[in-house]
């Protein structure tokens, strides 16, 4: 589950328009990201 919402905010934040109006937002978005298929490995791994 976690990593379809990472997905979905990945395809959300790099949507050319919305990321042009919100450069400092999509940056974010792509930390998130990073974060979260961080965690999805970590539980996948660790906690199988």
């Amino acid at each position: 589950m976690l990593w379809l919402i990472a997905w979905l905010i990945e395809r959300l934040s790099y949507l050319p328009g919305w990321f042009k109006r919100n450069v400092s937002d999509g940056f974010i978005f792509g930390k998130l990201m990073c974060v979260y298929w961080y965690l999805f490995l970590v539980e996948n791994i660790f906690l199988v």
